[in-house]
């Protein structure tokens, strides 16, 4: 799937998110269910570079358009526009891991 160069990931993933609570709610037609795919198929091409772009220092993980960080000691925080709210409960639904920075760096 080709992304095209007008693609706004803000949109598609609103979009996304009005399926998943419709089929959540009462169930998809099959055109909304073959359509939610699609942008799931989409946004998970589109996300790892704006993900990369807009991560703030010592996120581990991202979810649904918001940042983890994780200590050694399992402590998570959120990140909240400026500043790391900490949180002893792990974040509900799947987590997306982040490379470490440093990592990529030495991979340039």
């Amino acid at each position: 799937m080709k992304i095209l160069e007008n693609f706004d990931l803000e949109k598609v993933i609103a979009r996304r998110d009005t399926l998943r609570g419709k089929y959540n709610r009462s169930g998809l037609s099959n055109t909304d269910y073959n359509e939610l795919l699609r942008l799931e198929k989409a946004i998970s091409k589109a996300i790892p570079e704006e993900i990369s772009n807009q991560r703030p220092d010592g996120a581990t993980h991202w979810q649904a358009g918001v940042y983890y960080r994780v200590s050694k000691y399992g402590v998570w925080a959120k990140w909240d526009r400026s500043s790391w709210i900490t949180s002893f409960k792990w974040p509900d639904g799947i987590m997306t891991p982040l490379s470490n920075r440093t990592e990529e760096a030495s991979h340039e």
